[in-house]
């Protein structure tokens, strides 16, 4: 399964170039695609682990809790399934950029300027580690190897949508599912579309809890963070943001507000909405490339 994963990933990234080539398009930076790939293979290390704990208790609650035995030949139940497991995948997602200690990793998957194939691996260690709390409900009528399926599925499918090569999909395709138009604005870091299009394979939810964003032909779309660690470092881009988000915990003088500002959004601050006042959000107007 991981060789044919590892093929899949090198095909997408060869044909992402040719293609890119053919457009007369910019071709991502090799040190920046060799980043991330180099990231993604950091993060599997770790992932094994986190995956393995995921997968004991899943299995667990599973075999001693499980409420209902549904039949896994049905198309009704597959599709059942993916739509549940989409669904938790949209609040784990936007979970991770709303909630500021869980940013603290998943920045990294934001943290390139280039928006390729590679990108779709680029995650920190600690990626996985509470996604089991969303995820392990389902252990009570969904069977572990459903489970597993659907969560390659959509990790596939969601290495594909990382890429300037495919442009508009129309209007059916569009407005079901996460495309890489839709994901270019989720990686974008101008102000209007910052923490939008949290969508894994469909993105309906965003339509429906009032997270989706078009983009607009009038401003450029700049990639990355609006404070990027412009580096290729790898330990370097896996724990930058630790060391501002502990200095913003020692700024307050009380507990409240560092537990707040630990596990609201991170640009919260005391007396603002969840995820921060939006007339104070910085708006990007360039990309500094290193």
């Amino acid at each position: 399964m991981e060789q044919d994963v590892i093929l899949y990933f090198g095909i997408l990234i060869f044909l992402e170039y040719v293609v890119l080539v053919l457009q007369g398009k910019p071709t991502p930076r090799f040190n920046d695609t060799l980043t991330s790939i180099s990231v993604g293979l950091f993060q599997e290390c770790f992932r094994i682990a986190m995956r393995g704990f995921e997968m004991y208790l899943y299995c667990y609650l599973h075999e001693h809790f499980r409420l209902i035995d549904l039949s896994e030949q049905s198309a009704w139940f597959g599709l059942f399934t993916a739509l549940l497991m989409d669904f938790g995948y949209y609040w784990i997602h936007r979970a991770n950029h709303e909630i500021n200690i869980l940013w603290a990793h998943h920045q990294v998957h934001h943290s390139s300027d280039d928006f390729s194939m590679s990108v779709g691996v680029r995650h920190g260690i600690f990626n996985n580690w509470l996604s089991w709390i969303l995820y392990s409900p389902l252990a009570f009528f969904i069977p572990p190897s459903q489970f597993v399926f659907h969560l390659q599925i959509s990790m596939l499918y969601q290495i594909w949508i990382h890429t300037e090569t495919v442009e508009n999909l129309g209007p059916v395709i569009e407005w079901i599912f996460n495309t890489p138009e839709h994901h270019r604005i989720h990686h974008g870091c101008n102000k209007y579309l910052l923490d939008k299009n949290y969508g894994g394979v469909l993105i309906i939810w965003d339509r429906i809890f009032g997270t989706y964003q078009e983009r607009t032909k009038e401003e450029k779309t700049i990639y990355s963070l609006i404070f990027p660690p412009n580096t290729f470092n790898l330990i370097r881009i896996q724990t930058y943001y630790y060391v501002p988000l502990w200095n913003r915990l020692k700024h307050y003088d009380n507990w409240t507000n560092r537990m707040e500002a630990l596990f609201k959004g991170p640009s919260w601050e005391p007396g603002s909405p969840w995820t921060g006042w939006e007339h104070l959000k910085m708006s990007v107007r360039y990309q500094i490339r290193v």
